[in-house]
């Protein structure tokens, strides 16, 4: 028997979608779970020709046999913790700041098989038209396929060391989160651990990666001005006679010294 496609559909709106089977080996299993609207029919439609196939062990468990998962996501780093979600601050790009340690806890009364646990990064920035237009002014933009955030998974008290567990009633485990920004901007991404649904338990965190500014260097002191007040020099001329003169000296100082000679010359030839 060829395979064709069938289409399981709910009366809450729900829908598998066509899904091929052979009707000649094995068995295809559909699952459909609504925590908000009861489900009471379930329709199958398959492609025209598919005569003969068989339809066995169908059924449909309501809350009373099964709740849905009861998983908390709290943030235990009081530095890192804004108003129930995780903010970093701003970190120098190509730096990290972190971990900020995030505790993953079953609240529920039954055993719940974590299947992943992510983060996703958005590239949209949150900021003011202001800051958008000043960013594009320094020729930034927003750096989409950036890898801002680590995920630690052997950090905190308890560390959950994987990324699929089972995890009982009442207990919890931990995992880190590092922001290490690799651009200038803000940066915001989700937490989402998935406890064996497509609707994950998310946690929000933010930070801004800054670019540190250089700092112009400190102005050097002036050297002291150079003065001659009070200095003096000295000058001597070759040979035994000579005079000397120091700066600054008056030049009436000067002529004197200079007349001194030649008054003992004259004194000398009016005794002769």
């Amino acid at each position: 028997m060829s395979p064709f496609n069938c289409t399981v559909t709910t009366d809450t709106g729900l829908n598998s979608g066509p899904v091929a089977i052979n009707g000649n080996s094995g068995a295809t299993g559909f699952g459909f779970w609504d925590d908000t609207n009861p489900i009471s029919q379930v329709t199958i439609t398959c492609d025209p020709g598919a005569n003969g196939f068989a339809i066995g062990e169908f059924g449909v468990r309501g809350a009373s046999a099964v709740q849905p998962p009861n998983i908390k996501l709290s943030p235990i780093s009081s530095e890192f913790t804004k108003e129930g979600h995780l903010d970093f601050g701003e970190v120098l790009v190509a730096t990290q700041k972190g971990p900020a340690i995030v505790k993953i806890e079953n609240q529920g009364s039954q055993t719940v098989f974590i299947s992943g646990i992510t983060i996703e990064e958005s590239t949209i920035i949150k900021m003011g038209s202001s800051s958008l237009n000043n960013l594009n002014a320094q020729g930034l933009s927003p750096q989409a396929g950036e890898t801002n955030y680590i995920l630690d998974l052997n950090a905190g008290d308890y560390p959950c060391r994987t990324t699929q567990f089972n995890l009982g009633p009442g207990n919890y485990c931990t995992v880190g989160i590092i922001f290490a920004p690799q651009s200038q901007g803000r940066k915001d991404a989700f937490l989402s651990v998935y406890p064996n649904s497509p609707y994950p338990e998310k946690i929000y965190m933010t930070g801004v990666g800054v670019v540190q500014t250089s700092q112009p260097p400190p102005e050097q002191p002036a050297p002291p001005s150079q003065s001659t007040s009070g200095s003096s020099q000295t000058t001597s001329g070759g040979g035994g006679g000579g005079c000397s003169m120091s700066a600054g000296v008056s030049p009436v100082n000067v002529l004197a010294w200079l007349l001194i000679p030649a008054l003992m010359i004259l004194r000398r030839l009016k005794r002769g």
